[in-house]
């Protein structure tokens, strides 16, 4: 498992931490996209961290808003997703650890840290490491480190480590700007 250290390297070796704020501008773009589709913003906000598992940021919003708007689901939707969805619709319970911090940091908690395929590459550990209670809680612990090292909170850290080692991979940071994707709907 990497370091404190490393990681706030590559934060700064990669742009990540020019994407530290990931989380709050997000967070501003769902509530303006949840507004003009006429839904609740903790709600959207929710549908989207369900959707997000091994599903690209584009594609989650797509999925996100052609749920809410429509009730129906775009095809190629894994099945687990929409138990999740189906879930969450009955109890108004997240389950899972990545989806309920996720949805947790959208709506502004500084101490969410949302552990995820590229944040697996970031510590350099099998994604399945973090399905244990111990693993993620010293993940978060390190991040609360770097959050130090750069005076941000832990949820910046991550979004900065997040970011930098998306850009490492050579993919493109994207915000979740679903107004982009509403202009397809025809909705503003």
């Amino acid at each position: 498992m990497r370091t404190e250290k490393y990681l706030c390297s590559m934060a700064i070796a990669n742009g990540g931490l020019f994407f530290y704020n990931w989380y709050d501008i997000s967070r501003v773009y769902v509530k303006q996209a949840a507004d003009c589709m006429g839904v609740c913003p903790d709600r959207f906000t929710d549908i989207l961290a369900l959707v997000s598992p091994r599903t690209r940021v584009v594609r989650s919003m797509r999925v996100g808003i052609h749920y809410c708007m429509l009730g129906r689901w775009l095809p190629a939707v894994l099945h687990s997703t929409k138990q999740a969805v189906r879930h969450y619709e009955d109890t108004g319970e997240i389950r899972g650890p990545k989806t309920s911090v996720f949805a947790a940091a959208l709506k502004g908690d500084p101490e969410a840290v949302v552990l995820d395929t590229w944040m697996a590459k970031a510590f350099e550990i099998p994604q399945r490491e973090f399905d244990k209670k111990k693993v993620r809680q010293e993940c978060a612990r390190r991040l609360g480190k770097v959050a130090k090292s750069f005076a941000i909170s832990p949820a910046q850290a991550q979004a900065a480590v997040w970011a930098g080692i998306v850009s490492k991979s050579g993919r493109r940071v994207k915000y979740l700007d679903v107004g982009q994707e509403l202009q397809l709907w025809d909705i503003e």
